[in-house]
């Protein structure tokens, strides 16, 4: 509901205020959105207003991406139907299986409860997706990366996927960059230990996990992938990988509550988990 809040504000003066509510309303809660209405609205016309770039994806053919990564965002959001705004994550893998069989519709009614079961059925059901991820990496810093194979990959403009998992760290919505999380091509038990490792800070130490700034993705199933695996964004199912994720080129005025801690550059060095943050994923080796 916010994105779509969002994509009706790019380039205008109101400000998106991300009140409480919801199934998850992560970005309300990466801002440090009180609890509680009255305190929330207290705390965001006492705040300040920032001028972000949402994230956007996008369906991308099957050729290779060239040229400069902003290229894959040349066009606005209202321009094409193939294209999602996002403000938290997008990615593909079995989660996004699983926000196909919830449904908008369903969520509202049954919430985290409805997505814990959906969720148990693929994680249970599903064959686990066959990636390959190419990395623009953050600020110019070089070429497109080879293609890494992966069972999950997302995008995150923030640090958190849900209200306690911080899968993309050192993610900022008002940093320019993005933050892309690879997890290698295991078996679909090896979840449980990423979900862990990012919940205790310890994510880009994992072996067969990487952790990269990046300025756009582009996610393409393998050539032997029986099925092409779908993509989610902001846990709305969106559509068939290849899709390719950028920031948007548009800008959104967004509220952020008083006490928010703004921090408009991106650092290179710690990913705010205790790992190494890598700028380039051209040389990974997932196992």
């Amino acid at each position: 509901t916010l994105a779509e809040a969002a994509r009706g504000l790019l380039n205008r003066g109101a400000a998106l205020a991300p009140l409480p509510g919801g199934t998850v309303n992560v970005l309300a809660r990466e801002l440090g959105v009180p609890g509680e209405e009255s305190r929330a609205v207290a705390a965001l016309v006492a705040g300040r207003v920032l001028a972000v770039r949402p994230g956007l994806a996008r369906r991308a053919g099957p050729a290779a991406p060239s040229g400069a990564p902003a290229a894959a965002a040349t066009a606005g959001p209202s321009s094409a139907p193939e294209e999602r705004l996002f403000l938290s994550i997008c990615s593909v893998g079995l989660d996004a299986a699983a926000a196909r069989r919830v449904g908008a519709r369903t969520k509202r009614r049954g919430g985290l409860a409805r997505w814990a079961v959906e969720g148990a059925r693929v994680f249970l059901g599903s064959p686990v997706p066959e990636l390959r991820v190419r990395i623009a990496p953050a600020a110019g810093a070089g070429d497109w990366s080879d293609p890494v194979p992966a069972a999950w990959a997302g995008v995150g403009t923030q640090s958190r996927y849900t209200r306690w998992l911080p899968l993309f760290p050192g993610a900022r919505i008002e940093h320019p960059d993005l933050v892309a999380t690879l997890v290698g091509p295991r078996h679909r038990f090896a979840i449980p230990p990423v979900a862990a490792a990012a919940a205790l800070g310890h994510l880009p130490r994992l072996p067969g996990v990487r952790v990269a700034r990046a300025a756009a993705a582009r996610i393409v199933p393998a050539e032997d992938s029986a099925e092409a695996p779908l993509c989610q964004c902001d846990g709305d199912a969106f559509a068939p990988a290849p899709v390719e994720i950028t920031r948007s080129p548009d800008t959104l005025r967004l509220l952020a509550p008083v006490g928010y801690r703004y921090s408009p550059t991106s650092s290179s060095g710690s990913s705010g988990g205790g790992g190494a943050m890598s700028t380039s994923i051209s040389s990974a080796k997932v196992p």
